[in-house]
Parts: C-alpha cells; structure tokens; sequence
C-alpha cells in the first residue's frame, strides 16, 4: 500500500490565502464597525401622553409663624420629550441639551432667539434630581426609550399667570 506525499507547498499556499481573507475581513469590520454597530438615537416630540400630561401638585403655603401649613393640589402639566435608541449598541453616558430658545415676537411670527438665554442639562424622567449626575446622565440599551423632562407648567394661584416654561434642572457641579 503506497501512501500519496502531502504537498506541503500547496497547503502553505492554501493557508496564507485564508489568512489573507480573514485579515481583510477582520480590516472590513474594523472600518465599518462604527456605521454597522452603533447607538442611533431619536428625538420625539409630540402633545400627547405620557409626553404632555395633567397631574396634581402639591404646594405647601406658609402660615404667618412661617410653619408649613396643609398643602394644596393644583394642576400640573409636563411637558416631555422621548429619546430613542434604536441602535445595535447601548448609548453611554446620554445627556441633553437645551442649547436655544426662541419667541415669536414680531408681526411676521418669525422666530427670534432670546440672546440671554444660557445652554442647560435637561433631567431624566423618574430619576434623583437630587445627584446631578444620576439626572443628567443615563445608559440607555439597544431598543429602548427614556422620557426628559423638558418643563413643568404650575399655577400655584388662579390669579397668577403661569410660565410658559418653567424648567426642572439641577446645575451640574464638577
């Protein structure tokens, strides 16, 4: 029985030609890796619930010893924005910004940006206010949505004239 010699040549030659595939694939995927997988993020607005919705709040008045008194509800209305990733890769670190306001103040009803109006963090729906970081910051996974708290509209007095845009943000210190 004769055994056939193995052609250690050709099988070299076969194997530096897979490893030459699998490095340019390997250089494919490290190049486009950011574009394939990626956190994809969206911003949605809209006037309905749970974005745009009705609560009580509770207001505590002061008696004239200066002691809290009983507390009273009066209407409450959120206005919120939903952020979307729909991504193949969780989102790190997500803040947002309210960078410009605008009013319309002209007769045209064009949009003018308000000059002494600052860039802020907005909060996080249903996190602590209270740490600065924990609301401004969030992970948010593939596929998921988070609500940010955009303004909270309060008439404390029925005489009183409410805000339009009466933001919850708390500074953030370094």
């Amino acid at each position: 029985m004769s055994s056939t010699p193995i052609d250690w040549v050709k099988w070299g030659a076969i194997g530096q030609c897979v490893a030459a595939l699998l490095t340019f694939g390997a250089v494919v995927v490290a190049v486009y890796q950011d574009r394939i997988w990626r956190p994809r993020l969206r911003l949605h607005v809209s006037s309905r619930s749970p974005r745009c919705m009705k609560q009580d709040a509770r207001v505590a008045s002061c008696s004239t010893e200066g002691n809290p008194t009983l507390q009273k509800r009066v209407p409450c209305y959120y206005i919120r924005v939903t952020i979307e990733n729909h991504g193949e890769l969780g989102a790190d670190h997500v803040e947002v910004m309210l960078k410009t306001i605008e009013e319309c103040h002209n007769e045209a009803g064009e949009p003018l940006p308000r000059e002494d109006f600052c860039a802020i963090n907005l909060g996080w729906t249903h996190r602590n206010h209270n740490d600065a970081i924990e609301a401004s910051y969030l992970h948010l996974p593939p596929h998921t949505s988070k609500e940010c708290d955009l303004a909270c509209i309060v008439r404390r007095d029925p005489t009183e004239v409410p805000r339009l845009l009466e933001l919850q943000v708390v500074p953030k210190n370094p």
